[in-house]
Formats: C-alpha cells, sequence, structure tokens
C-alpha cells in the first residue's frame, strides 16, 4: 500500500511537470505578432555597410515587410534597387526592368515604415531635384526624420540601377564606375518614395533626401538622380520621429 502511494505520488508529481511545461511551450510560441509602430522608421543594415561592401542580405522581403508598408532600400548583392510601396516590394533591375521581389529574396540594406500621412500639399512645377529639394524642405524640421510619396506627372526621371555583385565585393564607389545603369524617362507618371534624416544619421541612413521611383505601370524604376516635376505633383508627407535598426539575431 505504501508503495503504491508513493508511486502514485511520484506519477502525480511528474504529470504536474510535464503540464507545466506543455504550458510554458504553449505560451513562448503564443506570443501576439510584432506590431510596427507607425511613427517609426525602421532600418536593416546601413549605408556606411554599403560604401564598405556589405552586400550579404541579412533578413529576407517577407520578414522587412513586418516592418512597414512604405521604404526604399536594396537587395543581396545589390541586386537593383528597392521600392516599397502599398506593402508591395518592387526590384528595380539592372536591365530596366522591374519585378515583385521574391519573398525569400534577402536584403543588406532598408528602410520602411508604416506609412500614415500627416501633411498633403502640392510641390510647384520643379525643373531639377535641387528645386524639388528646396520645396520639400520648406515642409520639414532639419533634425527630424520623414517619408514622403510624391505622385504625378514627371517630364524628366533620370534614374539608375547596377548590376548584381559577385565576391570578392569592391566598395560600392568602385561598383558604380563600372556597373551602374542609368535611365532616362520623360513624360512619365508614377510615384516617387522619399526619405529624409538629419546629419547627425549620415553614416546610417545618408542625410538629406534620398528618392527612388516606380512608374505608375509598375515597368520602371530605380534610384532617382535627376528629375523635373509638373505643377501637379502631389506630396503626401509621413513624420516618422522615432528610428530603429532591426535585429538580426
Amino acid at each position: 500500500m505504501v508503495h503504491n502511494k508513493l508511486y502514485s505520488g511520484i506519477m502525480m508529481l511528474l504529470l504536474t511537470g510535464s503540464l507545466f511545461s506543455l504550458t510554458a511551450c504553449d505560451s513562448e510560441n503564443n506570443d501576439p505578432p510584432f506590431k510596427p509602430d507607425s511613427d517609426t522608421l525602421y532600418q536593416i543594415g546601413t549605408l556606411s555597410g554599403l560604401y564598405e561592401a556589405k552586400y550579404d542580405g541579412l533578413i529576407t522581403v517577407n520578414e522587412l515587410r513586418k516592418y512597414g508598408d512604405c521604404g526604399l532600400g536594396t537587395f543581396d548583392k545589390i541586386n537593383g534597387e528597392m521600392v516599397v510601396l502599398n506593402d508591395t516590394v518592387y526590384q528595380c533591375l539592372w536591365d530596366g526592368s522591374v519585378v515583385v521581389a521574391d519573398a525569400a529574396t534577402t536584403v543588406p540594406f532598408a528602410d520602411v515604415t508604416t506609412f500614415n500621412g500627416d501633411l498633403t500639399f502640392t510641390v510647384p512645377a520643379c525643373e531639377n531635384m535641387a528645386q524639388l529639394t528646396q520645396a520639400l524642405n520648406e515642409h520639414v524640421a532639419p533634425e527630424s526624420i520623414y517619408v514622403a510619396s510624391l505622385s504625378g506627372y514627371f517630364p524628366l526621371m533620370k534614374v539608375r540601377s547596377e548590376l548584381p555583385q559577385e565576391k570578392p565585393y569592391r566598395p560600392l564607389v568602385e561598383v558604380l564606375k563600372t556597373d551602374e545603369r542609368v535611365f532616362n524617362y520623360t513624360n512619365v507618371t508614377g510615384t516617387v518614395v522619399a526619405l529624409y534624416t538629419p546629419e547627425s544619421m549620415a553614416s546610417e541612413t545618408g542625410k538629406g533626401w534620398h528618392l527612388h521611383f516606380i512608374s505608375a505601370d509598375r515597368k520602371q524604376g530605380g534610384h532617382v538622380l535627376q528629375l523635373s516635376t509638373s505643377a501637379s505633383v502631389s506630396v503626401n508627407l509621413d513624420s516618422t520621429p522615432r528610428f530603429s535598426m532591426i535585429s538580426t539575431k
């Protein structure tokens, strides 16, 4: 009888421990999904890292999309320029074509946010990018972060992409001397995704305005080198006062 009671007690302890372990596992596995802060710019990698030839992807496109639905960046081996617009990640390739990026493609550098425009306005007709950025600067605080969406008709849109690289990687400055591909589009309608960051963030994101373009038909796009705008270009400006690096652990 004593042995039976002892055996029953041991079994009860084992079962209780197993149930506790299962409950703990279930609790860990049922953590709520990550919800990005719409007032935060999330970044993977750094711009200075790209200049130092750190071209290997750090997270997948699918993972990047968890952090925002609007932004810009590049892809593994700098295989094209990235435009993130309306929760779709576009890959603007070296041959001028544009594709929706594969979810498993990896990303060495990108900035994204959940776009929630705070201010809408129309810019005057601008003959070049310097005039456009001057017009945009009238609506930003110099030490803050902004993401903007500029939509409309562009008489000139000069963009670039680049050939994918192979190891050993060369510094970006050297790559652009030989492997940059430039495209001049005229009388095109589309959207510019623009990122503004202050000088204090130069090593992480660059400073000032960084622009990527995608056409309305999603067939043309890239990193903006030069442009002109019509007076009908509408700007939706999103203030993103916070900044967070995406962990790869």
